[in-house]
């Protein structure tokens, strides 16, 4: 009943993932709190936030609007994990 993906079917899709929500997505969030000045603790929200993995809400729109809903919620659980290791980088890097 519950199969794990095929590790190779999903490897593009989560280097994707991983390059554009758990590393631009953080460094754009600095680059534009530090050109519109906000002050530090709004900052390291801003970045902290957009340091976090994706939803599982985005899975259930996907299921309920026709998406390809296996994919990202096989790629979920796998961004979550990484994840980990990407919020304490984004810390170092830029707290």
């Amino acid at each position: 009943m519950f199969r794990g993906p095929d590790a190779r079917s999903i490897l593009i899709p989560l280097i994707i993932v991983i390059a554009v929500k758990l590393i631009a997505k953080p460094l754009l969030a600095w680059f534009i709190s530090v050109n519109y000045s906000l002050p530090g603790i709004w900052e390291r929200i801003l970045v902290l936030l957009s340091a976090m993995p994706p939803a599982v809400l985005g899975v259930v729109f996907l299921k309920r609007y026709g998406g390809d809903a296996r994919l990202a919620s096989a790629l979920l659980p796998a961004t979550s994990l990484i994840s980990c290791d990407t919020i304490i980088v984004v810390f170092r890097v830029f707290m």
